[in-house]
């Protein structure tokens, strides 16, 4: 779990690999959470990683929930594989409104 209300988020070159979470946040490999508080325009990036058989309630693979409107995500070059939510997103939930998604698998 990444609570990044005080920090940007940063995962270059990562595989995650059968990684559960029954929570009700969500994200099998990666939640991330941002409230009003914390740095402004700033960004978070997730590059290059690889999510296969992941599995959660929202976001198979990730969930990002963000109350910052000028807070950016962006997901790019990363591969997505049999990733499953019992819920929202079978592998992205993203509840915000500045992202990102760029070549994509």
């Amino acid at each position: 779990r990444i609570d990044s209300n005080q920090h940007v988020v940063h995962v270059y070159h990562c595989t995650f690999k059968g990684i559960q979470d029954s929570s009700t946040e969500g994200g099998g490999a990666i939640y991330i959470f941002t409230s009003n508080d914390g740095p402004k325009e700033k960004n978070s990036y997730i590059d290059h990683c690889i999510f296969n058989n992941c599995q959660s309630t929202k976001g198979g693979a990730i969930c990002i929930v963000t109350a910052q409107p000028t807070r950016f995500f962006k997901i790019s070059n990363s591969k997505f594989e049999n990733n499953k939510a019992s819920g929202d997103g079978g592998s992205i939930y993203f509840n915000g409104v500045y992202s990102a998604a760029a070549n994509m698998k």
